[in-house]
């Protein structure tokens, strides 16, 4: 029965509440209204067409130092250990200034900062003004090379499941341990960016499961002494009820620690999908694997080869992009599809559509 009283939340959830006020009215990196600074591609898309990617993901290699007892690419790469070339790296870089990318993130299947050709392609591109992001085990970066990354990147996220070497050890299954190394790294790439006053955030990913969630404060503590921007849970369960309570235990503590914490804390543990209509906003990123296939988003490399662009070994990445083919795609999504995955396109795409198409900012009256 209700009363017509507001519904009472506990601190943690009314925490929760504001930590995500200010996430979207805060200008800062996570904010889903940035969309609209692409107001020209936007407009591009709601006419039909395909423009230029502001962002492209690339993943240069599909090998990897690690082997973490979670990843869904292990099986993958068993078969398929491939990386790009470094000729066709610089020829897919050459085609992004043409097109006018703003930005690469490097990512992997593997583990990015392997590829022997890494350091030059991220010097060539900072020479060339397009940034770069990378998501790295944080395990191989040269010292010398520490600032040719601060300088080119906008943000480093590493994915760090542990707090300590022996369950870092566990989780990772690195041949030798490296969670030392890792932590050093951190640290260097911290100070040099301090030290230059670079625009670069760093973050770290922790992926949730039963083998560290007695870790969980710990990782915070150690997020706080490394100085870190933020910290992004993220969980590795299922649907069991042993699951679930891990994942109750989990929101529970990062929500009472951000309370406190000078590290931005955040998960999305109880983002559930939701069923949109079909992507507006995909087109804003390419996706290319280290197997050279050009995918429709990032989300769709799983899709049985439904939303296959091309492949970069046989065709020039600015001849694929924005092709009648890329074009046929796009306009062939099935929502049904999209509708099993979280995703910030979906946000992106609210916005659009309550901006552009509804016009419910009324845009044209500053």
């Amino acid at each position: 029965m209700s009363t017509g009283l507001p519904t009472y939340r506990s601190p943690c959830s009314w925490l929760s509440i504001i930590v995500k006020i200010n996430l979207m009215l805060a200008i800062n990196p996570f904010n889903k209204l940035k969309i609209l600074s692409h107001s020209d591609k936007i407009n591009q898309l709601l006419n039909g067409k395909i423009p230029a990617p502001v962002r492209v993901v690339l993943e240069p290699t599909n090998l990897c130092n690690h082997n973490c007892v979670f990843c869904f690419y292990s099986n993958f790469r068993t078969d398929n250990k491939v990386h790009i070339s470094r000729e066709k790296l610089f020829e897919l870089a050459e085609d992004f200034k043409k097109l006018g990318v703003k930005s690469v993130s490097l990512v992997g299947g593997g583990e990015p900062m392997l590829h022997p050709a890494i350091y030059d392609l991220i010097r060539w591109f900072h020479d060339n003004n397009i940034l770069i992001s990378i998501t790295t085990n944080g395990s191989t970066f040269k010292e010398s090379e520490i600032d040719t990354i601060v300088r080119a990147s906008t943000y480093i996220r590493i994915s760090l499941n542990a707090a300590s070497e022996e369950t870092h050890n566990l989780i990772n299954a690195p041949k030798t341990s490296q969670f030392e190394r890792i932590i050093n790294n951190i640290e260097k790439l911290r100070r040099h960016r301090d030290k230059i006053g670079a625009n670069m955030l760093i973050g770290i990913k922790n992926a949730i499961f039963e083998k560290n969630i007695h870790e969980l404060e710990d990782m915070v503590a150690l997020g706080e002494r490394l100085k870190v921007d933020y910290i992004m849970f993220a969980a590795v369960v299922g649907e069991s009820p042993a699951s679930r309570r891990i994942i109750d235990d989990a929101t529970e503590k990062i929500e009472k620690l951000n309370q406190e914490s000078p590290v931005l804390l955040f998960h999305s543990f109880y983002k559930k999908p939701k069923k949109t209509p079909r992507c507006i906003s995909n087109p804003l990123i390419g996706t290319i694997s280290a197997n050279g296939a050009m995918y429709l988003c990032g989300f769709m490399d799983h899709a049985d080869g439904a939303y296959t662009i091309g492949n970069i070994n046989e065709n020039r990445f600015i001849d694929l992009w924005g092709s009648k083919k890329h074009l046929e795609i796009y306009r062939s999504q099935d929502p049904e599809y999209c509708a099993k995955y979280t995703c910030k396109m979906k946000d992106y795409d609210d916005v659009i559509r309550e901006v552009f198409v509804k016009d419910k900012m009324h845009i044209y009256s500053i």
